[in-house]
């Protein structure tokens, strides 16, 4: 599967703030209904097309190997409150 460029077919919402913890659902190309989801199989990261070293790293939560499309659940790890 490594030597095929595939994407997502849809991410619903389109935008989300970084600093809140909002659930971003990616339905997968059809291309995913015969291959078993695993949430720690994945690595995701959103860059900024016109600034590529600002890079925000996503948390996979949840795939969903249920339905067809296939789809999986991310969300951004929140602000960084430097308090631990």
């Amino acid at each position: 599967m490594k030597d095929k460029y595939i994407s997502s077919f849809v991410m619903d919402p389109v935008s989300v703030s970084p600093v809140l913890k909002t659930n971003i659902t990616f339905t997968l190309d059809e291309d995913f209904d015969n291959i078993e989801l695993v949430k720690t199989d994945f690595s995701i990261n959103a860059t900024n097309l016109t600034n590529p070293d600002y890079v925000r790293y996503l948390a996979v939560v949840e795939v969903d190997n249920e339905s067809s499309p296939k789809s999986f659940i991310a969300i951004f790890g929140g602000a960084w409150s430097g308090q631990y």
